[in-house]
């Protein structure tokens, strides 16, 4: 686990320095040596954190599939922080195309966040706040607050579906 948390802090390193090459490169590698059935908790956050940079490119296709394999396979195994991270990765992809369901999205994530007690990594938080700025800025605070109010009642099906959708 400590290597692995050290490339991630390597490859997040490397991409607030703007070399997104070199931080997809440290990711590739450590799925590369990561197996799914020894790490898969690493190998969902690393799937995301993939989706973050494909989205930082402009890739809405490979961000969406990278959140939705680390969705699954985070799902899979309930591990909440990666299901809350990949959980946000899609709500930046529909932030432009469906803002209501983008904070419908993040208002599930937080929910999942708050009752299993897993904050935001420190790795992860400028792209999550960014996604919520960017959703709360383009629905307006109020709106925002209900369509979260409306994530966060959803059922763990209806969220997946939502995910999905």
């Amino acid at each position: 686990v400590g290597a692995a948390l050290a490339r991630s802090t390597l490859s997040a390193l490397a991409r607030r320095r703007g070399d997104t090459a070199r931080a997809r490169a440290v990711y590739h590698d450590l799925l590369a040596d990561l197996s799914q059935s020894e790490r898969g908790d690493v190998v969902a956050t690393t799937l995301s954190r993939l989706g973050f940079l494909a989205l930082q490119d402009g890739d809405l296709d490979q961000a969406r599939a990278r959140y939705r394999q680390s969705l699954d396979l985070a799902t899979a195994l309930q591990h909440p922080a990666g299901t809350a991270l990949a959980l946000e990765g899609l709500a930046a992809v529909a932030a432009d195309r469906d803002p209501d369901g983008a904070a419908q999205l993040l208002g599930g994530a937080m929910a999942l966040r708050e009752r299993s007690g897993v904050p935001v990594d420190d790795l992860d938080r400028d792209d999550v706040s960014r996604t919520v700025h960017q959703i709360r800025t383009r629905l307006g605070p109020d709106a925002f607050d209900a369509a979260c109010a409306a994530g966060r009642a959803l059922s763990p099906p209806d969220l997946a579906d939502l995910a999905r959708g």
